[in-house]
């Protein structure tokens, strides 16, 4: 058999005037005057419901807002409340008023909470009703009826999201808006229309916002939505966020909570450019010079490369030494890597040998599937050899040239001689 519903009094917020009439009440009563019940209101849970979730072990708030006024022709001392469940007496407690009978001091408000418990599933008529000492109040204008149905569950609320992960592609100079679809299932209990509130943010920090389509009723069944996620630009391919939705249901008073959550992933982005650092040098024979190049990672993940020297066999048939030194490694976003050819030129050059060599190099990006290449083509890395640097080959040659012209000189002074 289940018990009697208890009723517990917590206690009183008093206006000023009303803690005031408390101190007054061992004085002789004076003529009751009629007392008028303006306002009288219960609440569950600090608020007006239509609907409460009934647990047996519960406490449930119970608060009755009382607002009266003296209608009399003289003061008035002293009035009662009265609580009743289902016609039932719960509680009774003195309500101390000191009203005059006219000027602004002739109001009161104040509010009573108790705890009520073991209250069982079903509908239930609640009153609250002010009466003065004698019992000769006017029912009708001091008193108030509230039927409540107390259910045994919970009310539906579901909510979700899709796609459950989204990728955005940003880069250096792009930013990216992702878009989520959401919907959020409930019911209407005992003709009482729920009611839906929705925030939402990101674990990351980026700005996201809740768009209400065309059609959406905070107090439909069905409530359809999408979210908007800025991804800003130049954001690192590790980075991961989650996009969550906090939803907050009252139907009558029954409060649910719930919430929805996606995923935003980054897109590797990957793209590199390639400089050297002294492009073009002069080589003798038997002397070797360095090339130093540097690959920058603009892209944002991390990134390894390949490097190839594209014509080395071509540059080896003719005498070339290349030789390629790789220090690169992994290389971070908004970083640098570095790698450096070495190059001798042939030894076996003719005396009047004077060309310019192109070394073609290749950098490839190891990770990116879409666009590997880098850079392909002839780097402006070039070397220029010229015979006079070969030893002792420029001064034989300028010796037969001064000898010839010595020899033209001569021949030229005889002939005019003989004339």
């Amino acid at each position: 058999m289940r018990p009697a519903p208890l009723l517990l009094a917590l206690g009183m917020i008093l206006t000023p005037a009303l803690a005031a009439s408390m101190e007054c009440r061992a004085e002789a009563p004076a003529p009751l005057p009629d007392l008028k019940a303006l306002g009288i209101d219960f609440s569950f849970f600090g608020a007006s419901v239509e609907l409460v979730e009934a647990k047996a072990d519960g406490m449930f708030p119970l608060t009755v807002n009382i607002f009266i006024q003296n209608t009399g022709p003289g003061n008035s001392k002293d009035a009662n409340l009265s609580v009743f469940q289902d016609g039932r007496w719960l509680a009774t407690v003195p309500v101390g008023t000191t009203l005059d009978a006219t000027g602004p001091e002739n109001k009161t408000w104040a509010i009573y909470m108790w705890n009520i418990s073991g209250i069982p599933p079903g509908r239930h008529v609640f009153r609250a009703e002010v009466m003065d000492p004698a019992g000769d109040m006017n029912y009708s204008d001091n008193s108030v009826e509230r039927v409540l149905p107390f259910l045994d569950r919970s009310p539906v609320f579901e909510m979700s999201l899709s796609p459950g992960t989204l990728w955005a592609n940003v880069s250096s100079g792009q930013s990216a808006t992702l878009e989520f679809s959401g919907e959020v299932r409930t019911e209407m209990i005992e003709g009482v229309p729920p009611s839906v509130r929705l925030e939402v943010n990101t674990d990351i920090g980026w700005p996201a916002q809740i768009i209400k389509l065309p059609g959406f009723d905070e107090n439909d069944t069905i409530k359809p939505f999408k979210v908007s996620v800025s991804v800003p630009k130049g954001t690192r391919a590790e980075y991961s966020g989650v996009v969550a939705i906090n939803g907050r249901l009252n139907i009558g008073g029954l409060v649910g909570t719930n919430e929805a959550k996606a995923r935003v992933n980054i897109s590797a982005y990957y793209c590199a450019t390639v400089e050297c650092e002294r492009p073009h040098q002069t080589i003798g024979p038997e002397n070797h010079e360095t090339f130093e190049y540097w690959i920058y990672n603009k892209g944002n993940a991390v990134d390894t490369y390949s490097v190839t020297i594209t014509n080395r066999e071509q540059l080896q048939r003719k005498g070339w030494t290349l030789n390629l030194s790789l220090a690169i490694g992994r290389v971070n976003p908004g970083s640098y890597g570095r790698f450096n050819v070495r190059a001798t030129p042939p030894k076996d050059l003719s005396v009047y040998k004077d060309e310019t060599t192109a070394i073609d190099v290749k950098v490839v990006s190891n990770n990116n599937a879409s666009s590997p290449v880098v850079y392909s083509g002839e780097l402006p890395a070039t070397v220029h050899v010229r015979g006079y640097n070969m030893p002792g080959v420029y001064l034989f040659s300028t010796a037969l040239i001064l000898l010839g012209a010595t020899a033209l000189i001569v021949f030229y002074l005889r002939r005019r001689r003989r004339r």
